[in-house]
């Protein structure tokens, strides 16, 4: 029977009389002597708790005095750090339990050189203990504290409040050779301890991002084999420098170089295969960015022609796409990704629910170790391949494998061209190596397995034709008083020989196809469904190919007054020109410009899906009844474009 008064006197839970639960001791470990020591003392306790025998029989059996089992169960029931108790490891010979609880002190305490005394102090005055807390684990948002205070520096203001608070320098801690300046350390360093993760993330959110969310709780994620079933998408800043060539407004030559370039890739979880990657100039990428690493991912990869001397493929690298029919227009289940704003775009995430037709996996963010194959690769592809190169950045600014990468990236004149087409081979390579998580199949080789058992989802025929990553749509009313009917589009008014002549047309509300990647023409529908056909950019805006994001940037620049053109001048030359002053000086409208000249150089059709649609004839005359419904419409003036 357990003895209840002593029990009482503890304060004891009932969930601590259970001896099952008690944390247990691997005697193995310890010495023959301190093994007798420690079963004689187990087995007092356990006559102890779990039997009926008085106190004097145990005395008798184990030859433990009666002083020393109180001793003992007290230092058994005792609280450790982990929220339980010490239980049978508190037996061990020689252990050592921190048990420095004291009462609280009157305020006219002295210190008697006692152990304890800081906790006392600490209890007697809680305002302390709150200010020790606020200075080394800041709670409040927009409260400043010195990181890493230096313990004289936090010793001298705690005695500066203890006096504040009226301690009298015949108290405790100024009785002290060294005013508790030790105590303080090792509060200080205890503290820390407890609050290691709090801590931690005042000193680096990064690092204590990574404690708070890794080694705890069981790791049981389910085992993902079936290819296409999640991948896993981020983008990674090269650890390389390139150049760019161009002439400033003086006709000079000059090659200057670029902020550090960005890669977009997506790779299969279940294979470790790389299905596609994009290459950003821009110092930042968007969701224009998201949307092309997209589109490669989807779309068949074709046979890379290199221009590198030299530089070719092995036999079996490449992409899934180009190497197994069954992994062309290939769509994936689930798509994992951080939360960073250009993943999260609404265009970005109406594309993945609409075209690919998978669902979301939003990790927490800054928290890569939720991504860790795609993170793996990427640095793969830099110990493989980008830290070899001699215009490389290294890892951080102390890495070794840095040297001058400014100069040479200049001096061989290396372009985002040559490192697209390295990027290209690398990755082609890694599908084909073998990899360890893999029992040594190489992802290509694993992925021909499983597909093979496995249903792969893929693109419907239909859809195929008229992938639209790229698509956005819009509404326009048709504009018109007093000139040719138009609609207008992020300043820049569109029309065609149809609503040209059909001043009837106007205040029709139309729902419009936009290509982001070519705004030369949009394509336009009536409300009913109807096909009005392909809607052209009036004067210069329609010579030559532009994004969506950089007509955005000509208007904006525009709208600052900082660049100007007539209708007679090209918009896009006008910004081109501009870049290339800008760039003389700055890195940012360098890489603009890189990516400026990217874009005109590939030219391709528009991706607006094309519609059956009657013969021409009949559709004006369908538009001709139309505009019949308002016959008082009558132009008042000569018009023109």
């Amino acid at each position: 029977m357990v003895r209840r008064r002593l029990l009482e006197e503890l304060s004891v839970e009932e969930w601590m009389l259970d001896l099952k639960k008690w944390p247990k001791v691997d005697i193995t470990l310890l010495s023959k002597e301190h093994q007798e020591m420690y079963l004689k003392r187990k087995q007092a306790m356990d006559l102890y708790f779990m039997s009926e025998r008085s106190v004097t029989d145990i005395i008798q059996q184990t030859g433990i005095t009666y002083k020393r089992i109180s001793y003992f169960v007290k230092r058994c029931l005792y609280p450790n750090n982990n929220g339980s108790i010490f239980g049978y490891t508190a037996l061990i010979p020689y252990k050592r339990i921190d048990k420095n609880q004291f009462p609280s002190a009157p305020p006219n305490y002295i210190d008697t050189g006692k152990a304890g005394s800081f906790t006392v102090l600490l209890n007697t005055h809680p305002q302390l203990r709150v200010f020790l807390e606020d200075m080394v684990l800041p709670k409040k948002k927009n409260e400043i504290v010195e990181k890493g205070m230096m313990i004289k520096v936090l010793h001298k203001k705690f005695l500066k409040l203890c006096k504040e608070i009226g301690i009298q320098s015949h108290q405790y801690p100024f009785t002290t050779k060294d005013f508790a300046k030790r105590s303080l350390e090792r509060y200080i360093v205890k503290l820390k301890k407890e609050h290691l993760i709090v801590y931690t993330f005042q000193e680096n959110k990064e690092l204590g991002s990574y404690m708070a969310h890794n080694g705890v709780g069981v790791k049981n994620h389910p085992l993902i084999a079936r290819p296409y079933r999640r991948v896993q998408f981020d983008a990674h800043k090269i650890d390389i420098l390139i150049s760019i060539t161009f002439l400033t407004p003086e006709g000079d030559e000059v090659t200057k170089i670029l902020d550090r370039i960005w890669i977009l890739n997506i790779i299969d979880e279940a294979t470790r295969c790389v299905l596609g990657y994009h290459l950003c100039l821009n110092k930042e990428y968007s969701s224009w960015d998201v949307l092309k690493c997209l589109h490669n991912a989807v779309k068949p990869q074709v046979d890379p022609e290199f221009s590198i001397p030299g530089l070719k493929l092995s036999e079996n690298a490449g992409f899934p796409s180009q190497k197994f029919e069954t992994c062309k227009w290939a769509l994936w289940d689930e798509f994992l990704i951080d939360n960073a704003k250009a993943n999260d775009a609404q265009l970005v995430t109406e594309k993945l629910k609409h075209v690919i037709g998978c669902s979301i996996n939003q990790g927490p963010v800054s928290m890569p170790e939720r991504r860790p194959i795609i993170e793996r690769f990427f640095g793969l592809l830099e110990e493989n391949g980008f830290h070899r190169l001699p215009n490389t950045t290294g890892s951080d600014p102390t890495d070794t494998k840095r040297n001058k990468p400014e100069e040479y990236a200049i001096k061989y004149r290396i372009s985002e061209w040559e490192i697209e087409e390295l990027t290209t081979a690398l990755i082609a390579e890694y599908n084909a190596t073998p990899h360890s998580g893999l029992g040594y199949l190489s992802p290509l080789e694993a992925m021909e397995q499983r597909i093979q058992r496995y249903f792969v989802r893929t693109l419907g025929e239909e859809e195929r034709e008229n992938l639209s990553f790229f698509v956005l749509r819009a509404k326009r009313t048709i504009r018109g008083k007093d000139r040719r009917p138009y609609i207008q589009y992020k300043a820049v008014e569109y029309r065609n020989d149809i609503i040209a002549n059909l001043p009837d047309l106007v205040g029709t509300e139309l729902e419009l196809l936009i290509d982001i990647d070519d705004l030369r023409s949009i394509r336009a529908f009536f409300r009913d469904g109807s096909e009005l056909g392909l809607l052209y950019a009036t004067g210069k805006w329609g010579i030559s190919k532009h994004s969506l994001k950089t007509r955005e940037a000509i208007i904006s620049l525009r709208n600052k007054k900082l660049i100007h053109f007539t209708e007679f001048e090209d918009p896009i030359e006008v910004f081109q020109r501009y870049l290339e002053k800008k760039g003389t000086r700055y890195k940012t409208a360098r890489n603009q410009l890189a990516n400026l000249k990217k874009e005109r150089e590939k030219e391709v059709p528009s991706s607006i899906p094309a519609f059956e649609s009657e013969e021409s004839s009949l559709i004006q005359k369908e538009f001709i009844e139309i505009g019949s419904k308002n016959k008082k419409r009558r132009f008042t003036k000569t018009l023109g474009y």
